[in-house]
């Protein structure tokens, strides 16, 4: 018996026929066909369609010309441009041979995409764990037939969302094999590439060639391995380790080694020993862990060991500029919205350096809290809190009339201090309490004011001088009184495109007064270990001004709330004290942004000496590109630059940066950078960094002397980028860089952090990404 249907089918257990043309089914099976003709041959209990097929089964899509579907084994037989959609995924075809309640199936003449890599061959299985799995293919990110790029193997195995697995790869350029890998693991959530490879000239190392090659063992163990080459430094070596024990325990384990032999200019590598200076081993090793014991206890350990202090700053640039000494240590610490415990402990470990050591450091935070009238000794130990044993919050405002809050740490402290190259400079022991009571209210309906009053006592086991037991009492009080009101124009306007709807004007003043009395033992007796240590005497009156002027861009859901206009104003006052001859403004500040349109940002800021009566420092930053002016209050003009990074080769057609910095008596500088497309695919990039005016520690100064030029080009090679970076810095010669990037790895394109440092806008901040 057959039954014709001209709409479409459902397939699964019949029960009856339904006026819209389709079978009503039990959705134990949930097979939804659609087509051109789809017949159903109750007796065989079979399910055929021809033309524009389309089938739906959970998150499944097929489409085919042709399908034969037997309900009774879930199997289906499809062919004719057949095209398998899921998540992560598509399967492509002739014939597929598919069982839609395993969901494996086998294709002929089949191509699978999980973005960005593209996998062909002539049979293709698709397994259970929705990966697919071929022989004798090749895998690619070329979207062109024939590839110019491609990895040929005997068997490639595809898990969409997640890795691509390649036993016995042979890389091809064109129809020329370039190397072998046994196997090799690519994870599709690491869009970083697997090998990169640096060629370059600088002064100081002449021409050179840096690599570094990215392996997988496993997703809880990958890394690189560093293999360098620079002319007059020799060969540098290295591997860097990523390692997980579990989701709450992992770390990183970093080696680099050189047998440095520096080689003169103009020397001949082939020639005499005497070409050469004395060689030397140079090394590093960074480790660092971190483990989550529980939701409130995170433990964190680091170890840095090196040869020698300049060797970061030569090798490893970005490294030296987030942290040029970074520090060996083991800190552990408990953390809940009640109170805090933290255990620490830093040691030395370079000889060249000079530091204090913590052996240990123990730290105990109560977090501000209520008072707890009733159970006073909270206060010192917050654990002890339960549900249902507080009183009331309602009940202590109508009591009291506001909050009433304290807070308080308490830490021990054994100092040890080397100086570099040399031992025990002096060691110190301390213990810190400190504890304060605030009371937050509201005057007039509009101010809020919290005054507060504080007492620090602090035990030092020496002085200065070698006395010992010294025993410092610090009390002091203030206030700090903050309001903001607004008003709201009914302003629409688009008068010279700066796209208006409504402004409203935001005013937020605010004042702090602190009073600090002289210590009972002051800073001179005291061995300066940090800050603590230094507290003064003190009378302090701090206000400050911050205008803001706001108003909504876009419509609907997408309208954005944006700064036009924000003015921030502050000084600091201080009074008269026992120790000084009278009360004196200090340095006052200014801090002006200005968004007029969505492409234009600018940032200003001022200091003011009052002494001198004239300014002491300035700046100007200026940055303008599509979308720029659409940030929140947060952003800035340093930070959009960095935005703009991460898109800069895709979404953002051009950008322009503008940078002057003034320091009075002192230096003058000016930054230049743009970027801008050339056609569809050619890319250009300026940057300029000149030194207006400079005066150095050995009283040299330099005028209108350019600091540091850039030049890039970048061509787009339809699967690759290629781009061309020439770099001069007055104090580092001249950098030749020649970068070669995958398009389908384009968030670490090249790892500039090993070699070389962009320029950036103003504070070296760059708007564009290489």
């Amino acid at each position: 018996m057959r039954r014709r249907l001209a709409a479409g089918l459902c397939c699964g257990a019949l029960v009856g026929l339904s006026a819209s043309s389709a079978w009503a089914v039990d959705r134990a099976s949930d097979i939804l066909v659609h087509g051109d003709s789809v017949e159903y041959h109750e007796t065989e209990h079979t399910v055929l369609g021809h033309g524009h097929i389309i089938i739906t089964h959970q998150d499944s899509r097929i489409t085919c010309d042709r399908a034969v579907i037997a309900l009774a084994t879930h199997d289906a037989f499809l062919s004719g441009r057949v095209e398998l959609d899921q998540p992560g995924g598509t399967l492509t075809g002739e014939e597929i041979l598919y069982n839609f309640e395993t969901q494996k199936g086998t294709v002929l003449k089949a191509k699978a995409t999980a973005e960005p890599w593209r996998a062909t061959g002539t049979r293709m299985a698709r397994a259970a764990d929705n990966g697919f799995v071929t022989r004798r293919g090749y895998l690619t990110t070329c979207d062109f037939d024939p590839p110019h790029t491609r990895l040929q193997s005997r068997e490639i195995r595809v898990i969409p969302d997640d890795r691509v697995i390649i036993h016995g790869a042979v890389m091809y350029v064109g129809p020329v094999p370039v190397f072998y890998l046994p196997s090799y693991t690519h994870q599709l959530n690491d869009r970083r590439p697997r090998v990169v490879l640096t060629p370059g000239y600088s002064k100081e190392w002449g021409p050179f060639l840096l690599t570094s090659w990215r392996y997988y063992i496993h997703e809880n163990l990958q890394g690189r391995i560093l293999l360098d080459e620079r002319e007059r430094r020799h060969i540098g070596e290295g591997v860097d380790t990523r390692y997980r024990v579990n989701e709450d325990s992992r770390g990183i384990l970093r080696t680099y080694y050189t047998h440095e032999r520096r080689y003169e200019k103009g020397h001949s590598l082939i020639g005499s020993v005497k070409d050469q200076t004395t060689g030397r081993e140079r090394y590093r090793v960074q480790w660092r862990h971190r483990w989550i014991v529980d939701p409130e206890t995170t433990a964190t350990a680091e170890f840095h060991k090196s040869k020698d202090d300049r060797l970061i700053r030569e090798f490893f640039r970005a490294e030296y500029e987030q942290d040029a000494h970074p520090k060996t240590y083991l800190e552990v610490v408990h953390s809940n919205p009640l109170y805090g415990l933290t255990f620490l402990t830093r040691r030395r470990v370079n000889g060249f350096e000079g530091e204090t050591e913590l052996l240990p450091e123990l730290r105990y935070d109560v977090r501000p809290m209520e008072l707890p009238w009733q159970r006073p000794w909270l206060l010192v130990a917050p654990w002890m809190e339960h549900e249902g044993a507080a009183t009331p919050r309602e009940e202590y405002r109508d009591r009291l009339g506001g909050d009433w809050y304290y807070q308080s740490n308490s830490s021990y402290d054994a100092f040890v201090r080397k100086v570099a190259d040399s031992g025990v400079d002096a060691r110190v022991k301390r213990l810190d309490t400190f504890h304060q009571v605030s009371y937050q209210t509201r005057l007039l309906g509009a101010l809020n004011v919290t005054p507060l009053v504080n007492t620090r006592q602090t035990w030092y086991s020496r002085g200065a001088t070698g006395d010992g037991d010294l025993l410092r009492g610090i009390f002091s009080t203030g206030v700090d009184v903050n309001t903001k009101f607004f008003r709201i124009f009914n302003v629409n306007s688009d008068v010279a495109g700066l796209d208006i709807h409504r402004l409203r004007h935001v005013i937020s003043p605010s004042v702090s007064y602190r009073y600090q009395q002289r210590p009972t033992v002051v800073s001179s007796r005291l061995l300066q270990m940090d800050s603590l240590d230094g507290l003064d005497i003190a009378n302090l009156l701090t206000p400050s001004l911050d205008q803001t002027l706001q108003t909504k861009r876009g419509t609907g859901a997408k309208a954005q709330l944006v700064n036009l206009v924000r003015l921030g104003l502050g000084t600091s006052y201080q009074f008269r004290t026992p120790l000084n001859s009278g009360g004196r403004f200090n340095n006052a500040t200014e801090s002006l942004e200005l968004r007029p349109y969505s492409w234009l940002l600018s940032e200003q800021s001022l200091e003011y000496d009052t002494h001198h009566q004239w300014p002491k420092s300035a700046s100007v930053d200026l940055v303008a590109g599509p979308g720029v002016g659409y940030r929140g209050d947060t952003a800035t003009a340093t930070t959009q630059a960095l935005d703009l990074q991460t898109t800069a080769n895709t979404q953002i057609p051009w950008s322009t940066g503008f940078g002057w910095r003034w320091l009075r008596d002192q230096n003058s500088q000016v930054t230049f950078e743009s970027i801008f497309n050339v056609g569809k695919k050619w890319r250009l990039a300026f940057y300029e960094r000149a030194d207006v005016r400079r005066l150095n520690s050995d009283g040299s100064k330099f005028v209108n002397r350019p600091a540091e030029s850039e030049f890039r080009i970048l061509r787009d090679l339809h699967e690759w980028t290629v781009e061309l970076i020439v770099n001069r810095r007055r104090t580092e010669g001249n950098l030749l860089l020649l970068v070669f990037r995958l398009k389908a790895a384009p968030e670490q394109p090249f790892e500039f952090q090993r070699s070389y440092n962009r320029p950036k806008l103003g504070d070296r901040r760059a708007i564009f990404a290489g």
